[in-house]
Formats: C-alpha cells, structure tokens, sequence
C-alpha cells in the first residue's frame, strides 16, 4: 500500500524558492535530472523556465543531469 501526501505546484515551489533567496538570502540552485520520460518534454521544461522568468526566480546555478 502507498501513501500519497499533497504535493505544492510548480508554481508554489518556485515561488517559494524565490521568497527564499530574494527576501531570505539563501543561495538557490536548480537541477533537473529527468529519470522517466515526460510527452511534450520541450513544452514541459519551456513552461518551467517561463514560470521561473515570470516570478523574477533567478538561481545561482541550473544543471541539468543526464
């Protein structure tokens, strides 16, 4: 049997990570290591990285794993 918890949006945990480092000082970073794959994969991470311009989300570091 598994439990399932209530996950935040990606909006939230961007927001949240901007709140973070914008008003909070800690340095934030961004990894993406894609493990299953995802339909419409560009559309997907296009998405992800406008929702981070559009929240003036800016982090010290993005990688990408393979």
């Amino acid at each position: 049997m598994f439990e399932t918890f209530p996950q935040a949006s990606i909006k939230e945990r961007i927001q949240a990570a901007s709140i973070a480092q914008n008003e909070g000082g800690y340095p934030s970073r961004i990894r993406i290591d894609p493990i299953i794959p995802v339909k419409n994969w560009k559309k997907v991470y296009s998405e992800f990285l406008d929702k981070m311009a559009e929240l003036n989300f800016r982090p010290e570091r993005f990688t990408l794993g393979l």
